[in-house]
Protein backbone atom coordinates (compact mmCIF):
# COMPACT_ATOMS: atom_id res chain seq x y z
CA UNK A 1 0.00 0.00 0.00
CA UNK A 2 1.30 3.61 -0.75
CA UNK A 3 0.61 4.99 2.37
CA UNK A 4 2.62 2.56 4.34
CA UNK A 5 5.57 3.50 2.40
CA UNK A 6 4.96 7.38 2.22
CA UNK A 7 4.60 6.79 5.90
CA UNK A 8 7.59 4.63 6.65
CA UNK A 9 10.34 6.93 4.23
CA UNK A 10 9.11 10.06 4.96
CA UNK A 11 7.34 10.86 8.11
CA UNK A 12 9.61 9.16 10.59
CA UNK A 13 11.19 12.17 13.32
CA UNK A 14 14.56 10.51 13.21
CA UNK A 15 14.66 11.18 17.28
CA UNK A 16 11.89 8.54 17.49
CA UNK A 17 12.40 6.90 14.84
CA UNK A 18 16.04 5.65 16.66
CA UNK A 19 14.26 4.77 19.51
CA UNK A 20 11.42 2.21 18.16
CA UNK A 21 12.26 -1.23 18.74
CA UNK A 22 12.69 -3.48 16.11
CA UNK A 23 9.93 -5.52 17.10
CA UNK A 24 7.53 -2.59 16.73
CA UNK A 25 8.57 -2.04 13.35
CA UNK A 26 8.31 -5.70 12.32
CA UNK A 27 4.46 -5.63 13.67
CA UNK A 28 3.68 -2.83 11.72
CA UNK A 29 4.89 -4.34 8.64
CA UNK A 30 3.36 -7.90 9.34
CA UNK A 31 -0.11 -5.50 10.11
CA UNK A 32 0.29 -3.15 6.76
CA UNK A 33 0.68 -6.95 4.94
CA UNK A 34 -2.84 -8.09 6.66
CA UNK A 35 -4.26 -4.78 5.94
CA UNK A 36 -3.36 -5.76 2.17
CA UNK A 37 -4.87 -8.97 2.13
CA UNK A 38 -7.91 -7.29 3.52
CA UNK A 39 -7.24 -9.22 6.96
CA UNK A 40 -8.67 -5.95 8.99
CA UNK A 41 -9.06 -7.68 12.53
CA UNK A 42 -5.56 -9.28 12.69
CA UNK A 43 -3.94 -6.30 10.89
CA UNK A 44 -5.46 -4.02 14.12
CA UNK A 45 -4.10 -6.63 16.19
CA UNK A 46 -0.47 -6.14 15.19
CA UNK A 47 -0.95 -2.10 15.20
CA UNK A 48 -2.28 -2.49 18.67
CA UNK A 49 1.12 -4.70 20.04
CA UNK A 50 3.10 -2.36 18.02
CA UNK A 51 1.87 0.62 20.78
CA UNK A 52 2.11 -1.61 23.49
CA UNK A 53 6.27 -1.70 22.30
CA UNK A 54 6.28 1.83 21.09
CA UNK A 55 3.61 3.88 22.96
CA UNK A 56 5.28 7.06 21.41
CA UNK A 57 5.66 6.04 18.20
CA UNK A 58 2.69 7.51 15.98
CA UNK A 59 2.71 5.04 13.12
CA UNK A 60 0.82 2.08 14.36
CA UNK A 61 -1.87 5.01 15.55
CA UNK A 62 -2.27 6.13 11.93
CA UNK A 63 -2.52 2.47 10.98
CA UNK A 64 -5.23 1.94 13.26
CA UNK A 65 -7.15 4.78 12.28
CA UNK A 66 -6.85 3.54 8.63
CA UNK A 67 -7.57 0.48 8.87
CA UNK A 68 -10.20 1.38 11.46
CA UNK A 69 -11.70 3.58 8.81
CA UNK A 70 -11.50 0.90 6.51
CA UNK A 71 -13.84 -1.25 8.80
CA UNK A 72 -16.59 1.72 8.65
CA UNK A 73 -15.54 2.51 12.60
CA UNK A 74 -15.25 6.20 12.38
CA UNK A 75 -15.26 7.27 16.01
CA UNK A 76 -12.15 4.04 16.21
CA UNK A 77 -10.53 5.72 13.82
CA UNK A 78 -10.81 9.69 14.49
CA UNK A 79 -9.42 8.64 17.89
CA UNK A 80 -6.35 6.38 17.03
CA UNK A 81 -5.72 9.43 13.89
CA UNK A 82 -6.10 11.77 17.44
CA UNK A 83 -3.51 9.78 19.05
CA UNK A 84 -0.65 10.23 16.03
CA UNK A 85 -1.34 13.77 16.34
CA UNK A 86 -0.51 13.86 19.52
CA UNK A 87 2.96 11.89 18.57
CA UNK A 88 3.59 13.64 15.73
CA UNK A 89 2.00 17.00 14.91
CA UNK A 90 3.53 17.09 11.33
CA UNK A 91 1.49 14.38 10.67
CA UNK A 92 0.30 15.29 7.18
CA UNK A 93 -1.33 12.00 6.27
CA UNK A 94 -3.48 11.95 9.88
CA UNK A 95 -5.26 15.03 8.85
CA UNK A 96 -5.62 13.21 5.24
CA UNK A 97 -7.23 10.76 6.79
CA UNK A 98 -9.53 13.11 8.55
CA UNK A 99 -10.30 14.47 6.03
CA UNK A 100 -11.18 11.71 3.67
CA UNK A 101 -13.57 10.33 6.80
CA UNK A 102 -15.42 13.62 6.67
CA UNK A 103 -15.52 13.52 3.13
CA UNK A 104 -17.10 10.29 3.13
CA UNK A 105 -19.36 11.15 5.87
CA UNK A 106 -20.65 14.65 3.91
CA UNK A 107 -19.12 16.85 6.08
CA UNK A 108 -17.31 19.18 3.87
CA UNK A 109 -16.46 21.56 5.69
CA UNK A 110 -14.83 19.48 8.32
CA UNK A 111 -13.19 17.36 5.21
CA UNK A 112 -11.81 21.32 3.84
CA UNK A 113 -9.97 21.94 7.34
CA UNK A 114 -8.16 18.99 7.12
CA UNK A 115 -7.64 18.63 3.98
CA UNK A 116 -6.12 22.61 4.29
CA UNK A 117 -4.16 21.29 7.28
CA UNK A 118 -2.49 18.26 5.17
CA UNK A 119 -1.61 20.86 2.21
CA UNK A 120 0.33 23.30 4.92
CA UNK A 121 2.55 20.55 6.37
CA UNK A 122 3.32 18.77 3.06
CA UNK A 123 4.26 21.58 0.96
CA UNK A 124 5.99 19.02 -1.56
CA UNK A 125 3.06 16.69 -1.62
CA UNK A 126 0.18 16.75 -4.27
CA UNK A 127 -2.20 14.13 -2.98
CA UNK A 128 -3.76 16.21 -0.46
CA UNK A 129 -3.85 19.01 -2.76
CA UNK A 130 -5.67 16.49 -5.19
CA UNK A 131 -8.13 15.37 -2.35
CA UNK A 132 -8.96 18.90 -1.27
CA UNK A 133 -9.19 19.48 -5.11
CA UNK A 134 -12.51 16.99 -4.83
CA UNK A 135 -13.81 18.35 -2.23
CA UNK A 136 -13.51 21.34 -3.90
CA UNK A 137 -15.31 20.55 -7.15
CA UNK A 138 -18.19 18.60 -5.09
CA UNK A 139 -19.00 21.68 -3.42
CA UNK A 140 -19.04 23.44 -7.21
CA UNK A 141 -16.09 25.82 -5.79
CA UNK A 142 -14.62 24.99 -9.44
CA UNK A 143 -11.92 28.06 -10.09
CA UNK A 144 -10.38 26.83 -6.37
CA UNK A 145 -11.26 23.36 -7.70
CA UNK A 146 -8.76 24.30 -10.92
CA UNK A 147 -6.22 26.39 -9.29
CA UNK A 148 -5.72 23.47 -6.74
CA UNK A 149 -4.94 20.86 -9.58
CA UNK A 150 -2.89 23.48 -11.32
CA UNK A 151 -0.50 23.44 -7.77
CA UNK A 152 -0.42 19.89 -7.58
CA UNK A 153 0.41 19.21 -11.20
CA UNK A 154 3.44 21.97 -10.63
CA UNK A 155 4.73 20.08 -7.36
CA UNK A 156 4.37 16.72 -8.69
CA UNK A 157 4.28 16.75 -12.27
CA UNK A 158 4.43 12.77 -12.25
CA UNK A 159 1.31 12.23 -10.19
CA UNK A 160 -1.40 11.83 -13.10
CA UNK A 161 -4.47 11.88 -11.76
CA UNK A 162 -4.64 16.05 -11.76
CA UNK A 163 -4.25 15.66 -15.02
CA UNK A 164 -7.31 13.44 -15.81
CA UNK A 165 -9.25 15.77 -13.73
CA UNK A 166 -8.54 18.78 -14.86
CA UNK A 167 -8.58 17.74 -18.50
CA UNK A 168 -12.24 16.72 -17.99
CA UNK A 169 -13.21 20.01 -16.06
CA UNK A 170 -11.70 21.64 -19.50
CA UNK A 171 -13.63 19.63 -21.45
CA UNK A 172 -16.57 20.53 -19.63
CA UNK A 173 -16.13 24.47 -20.47
CA UNK A 174 -15.47 23.34 -24.03
CA UNK A 175 -11.93 24.66 -23.72
CA UNK A 176 -10.89 21.94 -25.99
CA UNK A 177 -7.10 22.46 -26.61
CA UNK A 178 -6.60 22.77 -22.38
CA UNK A 179 -8.39 19.26 -22.02
CA UNK A 180 -6.56 17.68 -24.52
CA UNK A 181 -2.89 19.23 -23.39
CA UNK A 182 -3.78 17.96 -20.07
CA UNK A 183 -4.67 13.94 -21.45
CA UNK A 184 -1.26 14.33 -23.36
CA UNK A 185 0.79 15.51 -19.74
CA UNK A 186 -1.23 12.91 -18.09
CA UNK A 187 0.19 10.08 -20.33
CA UNK A 188 3.52 11.73 -20.33
CA UNK A 189 3.58 11.46 -16.40
CA UNK A 190 2.53 8.01 -16.57
CA UNK A 191 5.60 7.16 -18.65
CA UNK A 192 7.95 9.02 -16.77
CA UNK A 193 6.38 7.16 -13.08
CA UNK A 194 7.09 3.76 -14.91
CA UNK A 195 10.68 4.81 -16.26
CA UNK A 196 11.72 6.04 -12.60
CA UNK A 197 9.72 2.92 -10.99
CA UNK A 198 12.17 0.80 -13.88
CA UNK A 199 15.26 2.64 -12.55
CA UNK A 200 14.62 2.01 -8.77
CA UNK A 201 14.14 -1.36 -9.12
Amino acid sequence: MLLHLLVTICLWPQSVADKVPAEATAQVKEGNILFDQGKYDEAVKKYQAAVTLAPDWYEPHYELGQTFSQMKQPDEAKKEFALAIERDPKCWLCYQGLGNMADDLGDRDLALANYQKAVQLAPDRGQPRYNLAITYLRLKRVDETIAMLKECEQIEPGYASPYFLLGNLFYGQKKYYLAFDNSFRRQNSKKAALALTKRRN
